[in-house]
């Protein structure tokens, strides 16, 4: 009962291993098997005939040229299929149902000759043959072309490293048992198929070495076939097995195959040498059950690993496709990928410059060196130079001090308290002076400075005008005044550039964090639309600007800040000076020196081109500073609006009017990314296949 269990729990890991093969899951995943391997005359295609019951084509022009797959079921009657299974798309054509077994032979031909035809010296397509009856194993075997070291006159040379290849792809295959045909009358050490085996299974694990035409021995050689057979020289785990098979002149005389494993059991039997080995070392009807048992234990301890690869591959595979995304494969699919797109762009665009940073793009490390992202703090501390820049723009004053102090003069004296004060000189000695009466170290008293406006009077005069003298020039004014507005040009066009700059970076980043990398049309292609649309707004945000700044010529302002400065810079000075007369703690001065103070500040004995000049003087001063605090303000506002916004906004109208046509070009997939594509799909649909065969074999078994 236990021994019927288990041989119906092989059929149904056999058939679902079979079953995973049809389905071309093979391709993705080593499934176990047994492939049959061996030069063309090392005997391969007898030992197969003997084992399966199947006649071979015998024709040199239908020899194996593709690998062919042999299922053998036992059943209580004779059924069976013959196909061609293309090995890149796993699909099957030529399907013939058999009546009975001699139809095989003409089969085979058949599809041999279709693969001939369609000009395929040899084939990665498999002749798939599944057959069911009384006499058949539980088996499944693969046979390979025979490998080849010459071809004749008329045949193609490619065949050799073509063949080759082909038998390769099954060998470095772990869970590949190679059952290796090897004549006995050769040297062993020198065979091909042992060598490629070895090099591939160093231990042995996984090969089997069938021994063939025994009877071809030179009489008393024999023992070191034997020796090799029983394991002594090159020991391999799942050892030797020696068949005497049907060779050429026997299929000449139309042997059939019961009486070729006739003839093969009284060899066995019946020679001297021979007949002392074991019988479990020889012939094909012991050989089937070694394979047997071989694929069995194959397959169970292989089926457990296949099903977790299966599990595994197929949700790296889904996961592989998610991230590839869906093909933009209509007009629709691209559109809505491409909105998408632009839509995440153009938020973390308005993000960026509106200083909204809770999205993990403006997320910054500075360890790890990376980006600056927000752009209205990058662009915040542009803002602030501009400013510094601006405020840097002092008005001209030249003040001219005494080469040397003299009697008379007044000068700025200092207290032991240092508390200053105005007084006049009445002596001077080498290095002392001496005012109301109290010496003074010169070195630590300050001649009082007087403003020059000697270059302010010359261009007064230059540009007199109907005005009276009375009156500050307008026009004057406004020349003198345009020469400072003239210096923030530069600082303006160093700010706009600098919000060129942060924007382009900064875009450039989204645009790459939102695109996908396998469109790289489509990056390059809103690359370019940056570009374009930054070099359009600047062009005209510079005409704004520029425009802006003209208006600084002509001076304008309803900010009563002027008047605040001008009574300051009018007074102030003065009240200072007068302040300094007075003794610490008296309001007694002198007035001589109020006088002189008043008179330096244009107030009594100075002339009228002094008085002029200095009320332009303060007018200017007063007027640069009211404007200085406009400038600091308008400027990056008009950046805001003009740049700024219409930026976003020429962003969104660009990347709206595409068209479709442009979308598919823009999204059409790369070559290998379609590929990729392509592959990613078949694997998917081969592992979900065998998931449902994986399942359906288990609800079977449950039901049983």
């Amino acid at each position: 009962m236990e021994n019927l269990f288990e041989s119906n729990c092989f059929k149904t890991q056999r058939n679902l291993i079979d079953r995973l093969r049809s389905i071309g899951l093979d391709k993705y995943i080593e499934l176990p098997q047994i492939a049959v391997m061996g030069d063309t005359s090392s005997g391969k295609s007898s030992v197969l005939s003997a084992i399966s019951g199947i006649e071979f084509p015998s024709s040199d022009t239908l020899t194996t040229r593709c690998p062919t797959q042999i299922v053998l079921s036992e059943a209580d009657e004779f059924s069976g299929t013959v196909c061609l299974v293309r090995f890149g798309s796993n699909i099957s054509s030529h399907l013939t149902h058999l009546t009975n077994r001699n139809e095989i032979t003409t089969e085979i031909a058949r599809l041999t000759q279709v693969i001939r035809d369609e000009g395929q010296t040899i084939s990665d397509d498999a002749i798939v043959i599944e057959v069911r009856g009384p006499e058949y194993p539980n088996l499944t075997l693969t046979d390979l072309p025979g490998i080849i070291r010459t071809v004749q006159d008329n045949e193609d040379k490619a065949m050799i490293p073509r063949v080759r290849q082909l038998v390769d792809r099954y060998l470095v295959q772990k869970r590949t048992v190679i059952l290796a045909v090897v004549p006995a009358n050769v040297d062993f050490h020198n065979s091909e198929i042992l060598q490629a085996a070895e090099k591939v299974d160093p231990k042995g694990e996984r090969t089997i070495a069938i021994i063939t035409k025994p009877d071809a021995i030179d009489p008393g050689a024999e023992q070191s076939v034997l020796d090799l057979l029983m394991n002594k020289k090159k020991a391999l785990r799942l050892g030797y097995h020696a068949v005497r098979c049907r060779g050429k002149q026997h299929h000449d005389d139309k042997m059939t195959i019961p009486e070729g494993l006739e003839m093969e059991h009284d060899f066995f039997h019946n020679h001297k040498v021979w007949k002392s080995v074991a019988p479990s070392y020889v012939g094909c009807e012991r050989l089937t059950e070694k394979l047997v048992k071989v694929l069995r234990n194959i397959i169970t301890d292989s089926l457990p690993i296949v099903l977790k690869e299966i599990m595994d591959k197929l949700l790296k595979c889904e996961d592989s496709l998610e991230q590839l995304g869906s093909g933009m494969n209509t007009a629709l699919s691209r559109r809505l990928f491409y909105s998408s797109f632009v839509s995440a762009a153009l938020q973390l665009m308005k993000d960026a410059l509106q200083g909204d940073y809770a999205n993990g793009f403006f997320a910054i490390s500075t360890s790890d060196g990376d980006c600056d992202n927000r752009a209205k703090a990058i662009i915040r501390k542009h803002d602030t130079k501009f400013q510094q820049e601006v405020d840097s723009t002092l008005f001209e004053e030249k003040y001219v001090t005494p080469d040397e102090i003299k009697i008379g003069d007044w000068v700025e004296t200092f207290d032991k308290d240092r508390h200053a004060r105005i007084c006049r000189v009445e002596a001077v000695e080498d290095k002392h002076i001496k005012c109301n009466g109290v010496m003074h170290v010169k070195e630590l008293c300050n001649a009082i400075k007087a403003l020059d406006l000697t270059s302010l009077k010359i261009q007064i005069v230059d540009n007199r005008g109907d005005e009276l003298s009375i009156f500050p020039s307008y026009k004057l004014f406004c020349s003198l005044m345009r020469e400072y507005v003239q210096k923030w040009d530069a600082p303006m066009k160093s700010l706009l550039g600098s919000y060129v700059h942060v924007c382009q970076d900064v875009f450039r980043r989204i645009l790459r964090h939102c695109g996908d990398e396998k469109f790289s049309r489509l990056n390059e292609h809103s690359a370019m639309v940056l570009d374009q649309c930054l070099k359009t707004v600047r062009t005209e945000t510079n005409r704004v600007i520029a425009e802006s700044l003209r208006a600084e010529y002509r001076p304008f302002t309803m900010n009563p800040a002027l008047y605040e400065n001008l009574v300051k810079l009018r007074n102030e000075p003065l009240k200072r000076t007068l302040e300094g007369l007075t003794a610490k703690g008296s309001r007694d001065v002198n007035l001589d020196a109020v006088y002189a103070i008043l008179a330096m500040n244009g107030i009594g004995a100075q002339g009228d081109d002094h008085r002029e000049a200095l009320e332009l003087h303060v007018a200017l001063k007063a007027y640069l500073e009211v404007a200085k605090k406009r400038v600091v303000d308008k400027f990056p506002m008009l950046l805001q609006e003009h740049f700024v916004c219409k930026l976003l906004d020429s962003l969104q109208n660009q990347f709206a009017s595409i068209s479709d046509e442009q979308l598919e070009a823009l999204l059409r997939e790369s070559k290998a990314t379609q590929n990729y594509r392509q592959q990613l799909g078949s694997e998917l649909e081969s592992l979900k296949a065998a998931e449902k065969e994986i399942s359906s074999m288990y609800y079977s078994g449950s039901n049983k």
